[in-house]
């Protein structure tokens, strides 16, 4: 669901475009490097609802102080395999990098890791961060909470945040397997880009303020509430990974949690968690990845349904995405553009776009 018309850019263009408006914001070269490098990743491998699609947010919520790019992250609690941190309503995604770097590296010495942090922002893709883990030959987790959008299921009201995790898996000869979903039926994203183009929506997606399924996006904007995927599953995955945020944290949770580019100069106040495993713990590395390949050859040998011409493992679709971004440029629709062309028209920066 986008407009007719879109241009490809290089990564390259779209990352010094990001450094210059983030350091031009105040925010310092090295936690601009590391913040591009999320969203920059994220519109490579395809989850165009949290790249450079977010970027104008950001910058309006740095202009407006919600977010903060002077609070160094604290540490709260110390016990070795467990930390606790306070983001200090600083760059969601400068906070979370430390954080899972943490986590692999008291996985490193104890075998397993939890690290969790509250007073945090918006960080992005999951994936990224439980990513960060294959290379260290670990299993990687990710969670976060978020401001409520999602009704209880049966219910019609906003209690449950599209709250988010992801895992990543190592393999061998095959990709690694990385699951990264929100609790969402749909993002909002994607509805808000339905709006622009005049087009319906599926009728599990949303309800209006009613609590009547509907195809219209524009009830969103009209109390209209998002469904969880997977009626009552989605709805109680979403309260775990609240606890494991939220609640576990001491920080915010539920419908305490502040949305995502509703008022600029408030802090999310959002929670996350990350945790890590040492496969050599329990088997050699060269076994894990060995049995991992032959589960994963396994299932690619699944017979299809009809119309289906193969399956396709949790992520696999990312990196062959990744590939053609990196080969052909990421897409960028005409709104977009435009959006991005206001915010470097706003802050004297310029918007090389480069059509691929």
């Amino acid at each position: 669901m986008r407009s007719e018309t879109e241009v490809r850019v290089t990564e390259k263009v779209l990352r010094n475009f990001c450094i210059s408006v983030l350091e031009r914001l105040g925010v310092s070269p090295g936690d601009a490097g590391i913040w591009t490098e999320v969203i920059v990743e994220t519109s490579l491998r395809g989850v165009d609802s949290h790249g450079i699609l977010v970027l104008p947010r950001y910058a309006e919520m740095l202009e407006a102080g919600g977010i903060r790019v002077d609070t160094p992250v604290e540490v709260i609690s110390d016990q070795g395999s467990t930390m606790l941190l306070d983001g200090g309503n600083g760059i969601g995604s400068v906070v979370a990098n430390q954080a899972m770097d943490l986590a692999l590296d008291r996985a490193q010495k104890f075998g397993l890791s939890f690290v969790s942090v509250r007073n945090s922002n918006h960080f992005g893709m999951a994936g990224f961060y439980a990513m960060k883990s294959l290379p260290r030959e670990m299993i990687g987790g990710a969670f976060t909470n978020a401001g409520p959008a999602i009704a209880a299921w049966g219910g019609k009201t906003k209690v449950v945040g599209s709250n988010a995790m992801a895992i990543a898996i190592p393999a061998g000869k095959e990709l690694p397997i990385v699951f990264d979903a929100a609790i969402g039926a749909s993002a909002a994203a994607k509805i808000f880009l339905a709006m622009e183009r005049g087009e319906r929506i599926p009728v599990d997606w949303m309800i209006d303020r009613d609590g009547k399924p509907t195809d219209d996006p524009q009830n969103l904007l009209a109390g209209g509430v998002l469904l969880p995927f997977g009626k009552h599953k989605g709805y109680g995955l979403g309260l775990i990974l609240d606890v494991l945020t939220g609640v576990l944290s001491g920080g915010l949770f539920s419908t305490s949690v502040r949305g995502f580019g509703r008022v600029m100069s408030e802090p999310l106040g959002i929670c996350h968690g990350f945790c890590a495993l040492d496969v050599e713990r329990f088997i050699s590395v060269g076994q894990f990845r060995s049995r991992m390949d032959e589960m994963i050859k396994n299932v690619k040998a699944s017979e299809t349904l009809e119309g289906v011409e193969r399956v396709y493992l949790p992520g696999e679709k990312g990196f062959l995405t990744r590939e053609d971004r990196r080969l052909n440029g990421i897409p960028l629709w005409d709104k977009l553009v435009s959006d991005l062309g206001k915010l470097a028209q706003r802050l004297s920066i310029e918007l090389p776009i480069q059509a691929r």
